[in-house]
């Protein structure tokens, strides 16, 4: 018996070529993990990657009705409702458990949440590093972080397609903050162009700093969870346990302690909309910074 975990992608050598990574994992007395192909997708389609699937297994001589469980992301491709490859391999294997990829479920979630701040907050974090790809603007910012008596740490650009690199990215900025107000006041100052202006504004205003605490405490959360799922070792077992102590460490930053705790033995079930349960908005914590004002200033 075994498992199946696929995941698809688009190439980036010259080729720009779709392909499906399949990795087969099974027990003979320990458990073994091996990539069993990586097959170019003549048709990315839901009907056309299962086809491709089935066909791996009968060109390695291994029969279907062995596989017990096939873990993908989460994609409509993969995972739909109706007419995805999930659906289809569980037509021809009924006993076929099926798993969403937990790292990616997370991240989509999360990213769906944040969805709801300022977009310009991502903007500001995406844009900042791109100041800094010349030597000349490098040198200058070292020379106002060594005014500032700050690390010597350059400026981390965030991955275009792993939105929670977006943690380590902001912590940089916050960790940078005053050698940045002195870099781009300097650069306003020579070349008053909108962007230098634009990025200026967010960094001289107060709730920046509150929206990059936030981003930087509640994401780190979410990348520990991740990292855990992300063992070479089979985790199934703990996934409710770390869900749990997930759910239990966000809602403790802005319900009360008494309906945290008294919702303990069904922690799924809290109710992250209760308003009675809120705490106050001078309580809400952020990571080192309080809300102490009921007014957003950034404009979505």
């Amino acid at each position: 018996m075994f498992q199946l975990l696929t995941e698809t992608f688009l190439s980036t050598d010259i080729s720009v070529k779709n392909k499906m990574a399949l990795v087969i994992s099974f027990w003979d007395g320990k458990m073994n993990s091996e990539l069993l192909e990586l097959a170019r997708c003549k048709d990315a389609t839901a009907e056309g990657l299962t086809t491709a699937l089935l066909d791996i297994l009968k060109e390695s001589n291994i029969p279907k009705t062995q596989m017990v469980g096939f873990s993908a992301d989460t994609c409509n491709t993969m995972f739909g409702e109706n007419n995805s490859v999930s659906q289809r391999l569980k037509q021809e294997i009924p006993h076929l458990v099926t798993v969403k990829c937990t790292c990616h479920s997370s991240h989509l979630s999360c990213s769906k949440a944040f969805a709801m701040l300022p977009s310009i907050i991502e903007e500001f974090v995406r844009e900042v590093p791109s100041h800094f790809s010349g030597y000349k603007k490098k040198d200058t910012l070292i020379e106002f972080q060594q005014f500032c008596q700050v690390e010597i740490h350059s400026i981390l650009k965030p991955g275009l397609t792993r939105w929670l690199t977006l943690q380590p990215c902001a912590a940089r900025i916050l960790e940078q903050f005053n050698p940045l107000i002195l870099f781009f006041t300097d650069a306003v100052t020579s070349n008053p162009n909108e962007s230098n202006m634009k990025i200026l504004q967010l960094l001289k205003d107060p709730f920046t700093k509150c929206y990059l605490e936030f981003l930087v405490v509640v994401l780190e959360k979410f990348n520990k969870f991740n990292a855990t799922f992300q063992s070479n070792k089979p985790l199934l077992f703990e996934l409710k346990d770390n869900v749990i102590k997930l759910v239990l460490d966000l809602a403790r930053c802005y319900l009360k302690g008494s309906y945290v705790n008294s919702q303990m033995s069904c922690a799924l079930l809290l109710n992250p909309s209760n308003d009675e349960a809120f705490l106050p908005l001078i309580s809400i914590y952020i990571g080192n910074f309080y809300i102490y004002f009921p007014i957003i200033s950034l404009k979505r």
